[in-house]
């Protein structure tokens, strides 16, 4: 196996947006803010589900809230600097859709297949010189 072989295989490994677009700019580690945001929504279920909130989780809480708010702020901010291709944008769409709901996102993998059968039947049976 040669490196060009390993570079076209890294290629291939999903990637996520934090590390696409927003890992060179702003400084810290991914896997320590998805810890941070993991923490920060299990005390958000204590308060939303009436479970034992301690002064121990309020100054946690406050903690996570004053070393995330920034972050996010800095990624708000850098979003007019970020260019995403038209198809990632779809798939960032479906992402975002299918975990508001799993059939709303099946119904828009269906649509957008056969949007994109429309697509390629039109190209096929019509040409630009047909009026």
């Amino acid at each position: 196996m040669t490196i060009e072989d390993i570079e076209s295989l890294d290629k291939l490994i999903p990637e996520s947006n934090w590390s696409k677009h927003f890992s060179d700019s702003i400084d810290i580690n991914e896997k320590e803010l998805s810890n941070d945001w993991q923490k920060l929504y299990e005390l958000r279920c204590d308060v939303a589900h009436n479970k034992t909130f301690t002064i121990n989780d309020y100054e946690n809480l406050v903690d996570l809230i004053n070393k995330i708010k920034p972050i996010i702020e800095e990624a708000i901010a850098s979003l007019s600097n970020l260019h995403i291709e038209e198809t990632e944008k779809d798939n960032i769409e479906e992402q975002v859709i299918g975990s508001i709901s799993s059939e709303l996102g099946e119904f828009m993998l269906s649509w957008n297949k056969l949007e994109s059968n429309i697509r390629s039947w039109a190209d096929s049976n019509y040409s630009d010189t047909e009026t």
